[in-house]
C-alpha cells in the first residue's frame, strides 16, 4: 500500500491528539504503528529525509509538515500494518 501524504495528519490528529512511540493508528484497511518519535531541529530537515519520507523534495515535505501555530518539529517513523494479513495469536 502506498501512504497518501496529505492523510497523515488526520491520522495523528493534526497535533490535537499527541502520537506514542508504539501505538496504532487506524488507516483506511490496516493500522499505522509509530515506531519512534524524536524533537528535531530545522537544520535536520534535509532533501534526504524528504526523499526518505516518500516526499518529491524538500517543498513538498514542508507544505505538508507545517500546520499549526506551534514551532516545535518532531520526526514520527512508522510503518503500515495491513489488517488484512494480521492474525492473532491464540
Amino acid at each position: 500500500m502506498e501512504f497518501v501524504v496529505e492523510k497523515l495528519p488526520a491520522v495523528f490528529g493534526c497535533g490535537y491528539t499527541p502520537a506514542s512511540a508504539g501505538k496504532r493508528y487506524r488507516m483506511e484497511e490496516g493500522e499505522i504503528e509509530v515506531d519512534s518519535i524524536e524533537q528535531i531541529g530545522f537544520p535536520d530537515i534535509t532533501p534526504a529525509l524528504a526523499s526518505e519520507s516518500g516526499f518529491l523534495g524538500l517543498i513538498d515535505l514542508l507544505k505538508v509538515a507545517k500546520h499549526g501555530k506551534g514551532e516545535n518539529i518532531y520526526l514520527v517513523r512508522f510503518h503500515y500494518v495491513d489488517s488484512r494479513t494480521t492474525t492473532s495469536a491464540e
